[in-house]
């Protein structure tokens, strides 16, 4: 579970580089660091500009509901026993983001975390195991911006991602 122990003060400067790094060309760069440093350079931007403890991240890899084709996101993660817990956040826009739609069509997906690919089974929690799940992943008020963003038009969702059967790395998407 994440605790921190003083909420940190939210910075101007990475507010105002958000814009400017949170495209495609950036978040490509930080897929790669994901892969080769295991270091979220997205993550630390968004942690720092609301004022967050740094969380640890992960790279999820799943099928794409339409195309087929695998692609790639880095996301924050928190581990509850044995599965990894991530929030569909979309930033707080009224929609799911497309890999919680991929998650939606097809639940078999991988994982990069620490550097290790994992085959998992993804699940959408609902009722009770939702409430537990964002309790755990929004501990340091991480995501309370988000769900007012939202504005009650839809809750964000929390997926659990299992670790399955040992499965090969999968393939490299196109950027």
């Amino acid at each position: 579970m994440l605790t921190t122990d003083k909420q940190l003060t939210p910075s101007r400067f990475w507010q105002a580089m958000i814009p400017r790094l949170a495209n495609p060309k950036g978040l490509a760069v930080d897929r790669w660091l994901m892969r080769w440093f295991n270091v979220s350079f997205m993550g630390k931007m968004f942690t720092r500009a609301g004022g967050y403890a740094d969380r640890p991240h992960l790279i999820l890899k799943t099928i794409h509901w339409r195309s087929g084709k695998i692609k790639s996101v880095v996301l924050p993660y928190v581990k509850d026993d044995d599965q990894y817990l991530v929030v569909g956040s979309h930033g707080g826009r009224a929609s799911d983001a497309v890999w919680c739609l991929n998650i939606r069509v097809h639940n078999s997906a991988w994982v990069c975390v620490n550097r290790k690919w994992l085959f998992v089974k993804a699940t959408i929690l609902s009722n009770d195991q939702r409430t537990r799940g964002f309790a755990l992943v929004n501990a340091d008020g991480g995501y309370s911006h988000y769900t007012k963003m939202t504005k009650g038009i839809r809750q964000l969702p929390v997926i659990a991602l299992n670790p399955s059967l040992a499965r090969q790395r999968p393939q490299e998407d196109v950027v």
